[in-house]
């Protein structure tokens, strides 16, 4: 999942393999909205070719999910939820 948002927050486009509901990734990016999720090898080529096709498709997608990366993500977010759990 860690991976994914890294990716994000670089600016690509992220693509992912079938997600389980409770999967890591599903968790902090969208799918569908921020992550291309594909479940069978001509799914993958066909949403590998959509984006390829599509610039305005992939830039949104890419920057819907590089928003996400860095407002929930970013190390000093990650840094003041922690600190807010410990209370200090």
């Amino acid at each position: 999942a860690w991976a994914a948002v890294e990716a994000a927050a670089s600016g690509a486009a992220v693509m992912t393999r079938r997600l389980w509901p409770e999967s890591d990734a599903a968790r902090v990016l969208a799918p569908d909205e921020e992550m291309v999720v594909w479940r069978t090898r001509r799914q993958l080529v066909e949403r590998l070719r959509h984006l390829l096709r599509d610039e305005t498709a992939r830039s949104e997608l890419a920057g819907r999910a590089r928003q996400r990366a860095l407002r929930e993500h970013a190390a000093d977010v990650r840094v003041r939820e922690a600190l807010g759990r410990m209370q200090v």
